[in-house]
């Protein structure tokens, strides 16, 4: 009965965290994506300093040293979460998920790269299928933006630099170390409301505390929840099947955004080949860790 409890909360995770980029349509131009970011962020800090240690009885107990991995994961998930808002400002939120969701191929790609790994057949495969999936879906001429398309590029990036990075640290990803970085990321966007502006802020409070506290906070509390039992490998592959397929459904519904054939066949090939490269490289419980502590845009 439990493991049904914690698989749901893992699925409720994240089908909430889909929802980010209506909000994000629905705010607007009121709020520079960099001022929205650090709204969503250091609103979302807030509850899970206050939620996660009643959860974690260890959440505080941090060492000294620690804190340069969250430092600069930190800024690796400031210019994730920025990017991905940034992108979804400019071009439609079912293109900017999908391409973000890319982030795997990247994953391995730097893994091989930087931290000498070997690339198996199964691997390589999946990566052409995201790659097809990306070609099929066509970013180049998606209406909107072509710097929107770039960024969504340079978010998927961002996000496999933090995963590899935090890999490479070698650090064992406890629910706090979460919200410790997301600390460290907020601390870094905050000159942002001196560079942009705060903004609109007064019009927009209800979506602030939404984005920040029920797609934020409560995301990662159900998935610091979700992790006491369920595997990580069988977690990451829920979140890459539910999160860009229910964000698509979403901006159907609400923004009334086209869902194409182009779409569907593109995105399947993207996830699909997200999924069995999560599935390849499970054994690499660290880097799955860190994807599971770090996949929320």
């Amino acid at each position: 009965m439990r493991n049904k409890q914690q698989k749901l909360a893992i699925v409720i995770s994240s089908i909430l965290v889909a929802l980010v980029g209506i909000i994000v349509k629905l705010v607007g131009d009121t709020l520079h994506p960099f001022t929205f970011t650090f709204y969503r962020l250091f609103i979302g800090t807030i509850f899970l300093f206050i939620v996660l240690p009643l959860i974690d009885q260890d959440f505080y107990k941090v060492r000294l040293k620690d804190f340069k991995l969250f430092a600069i994961s930190g800024f690796f998930l400031a210019a994730s979460i920025s990017s991905f808002v940034y992108a979804v400002n400019l071009i439609d939120v079912s293109s900017a998920v999908l391409i973000t969701s890319t982030y795997v191929f990247f994953v391995v790609l730097f893994a091989f790269l930087f931290l000498k790994e070997k690339l198996r057949h199964r691997q390589v495969i999946s990566m052409i299928l995201i790659l097809a999936g990306l070609m099929i879906l066509n970013p180049l001429n998606l209406a909107g933006s072509f710097k929107g398309v770039l960024i969504a590029i340079l978010n998927a990036i961002f996000h496999a630099a933090l995963l590899v990075y935090m890999k490479f640290a070698g650090k064992n990803h406890r629910s706090s170390s979460i919200a410790w970085s997301l600390l460290f990321a907020s601390i870094l966007l905050a000159p942002s409301l001196l560079i942009f502006g705060t903004g609109e802020i007064i019009s927009v409070i209800p979506h602030m505390m939404f984005v920040g506290g029920v797609l934020t906070a409560i995301p990662y509390t159900l998935l610091a929840f979700g992790l006491k039992d369920i595997s990580t490998d069988t977690t990451a592959i829920i979140q890459l099947s539910i999160t860009p397929v229910s964000a698509i459904i979403f901006a159907a519904v609400f923004l009334g955004e086209k869902l194409t054939e182009q779409t569907i066949m593109g995105g399947s090939l993207i996830v699909v080949g997200g999924i069995t490269l999560i599935y390849s490289i499970s054994k690499f419980k660290n880097f799955l860790s860190a994807h599971l502590h770090a996949h929320h845009q």
